[in-house]
């Protein structure tokens, strides 16, 4: 795989890589929360659909169970990044 690790795990507590520089981490922190922010965004907008799809009574249609399905795994990515940023 890629490389992508900026930090390393020492005594407990997380130090630079060699050759890591602040602007690195940044840039590479920034597009984490960026991801969080999406992911965010994406959870509500199937929400709205679900709710939307649901109000058409199609709580039954492929689609809504897909949307649904969709829901639950953009919810475990949230929580698996809320439980690692703690």
């Amino acid at each position: 795989g890629i490389e992508m690790r900026l930090t390393r795990k020492e005594n407990e507590a997380y130090v630079l890589t060699e050759n890591t520089d602040a602007e690195a981490v940044t840039e590479k922190l920034g597009k984490l929360e960026d991801m969080y922010d999406r992911l965010l965004a994406e959870y509500e907008n199937t929400e709205t659909q679900l709710q939307t799809l649901k109000e058409q009574g199609k709580a039954k249609s492929v689609t809504y169970h897909q949307q649904f399905a969709n829901k639950l795994k953009l919810k475990e990515l949230i929580c698996r990044f809320e439980i690692a940023l703690k």
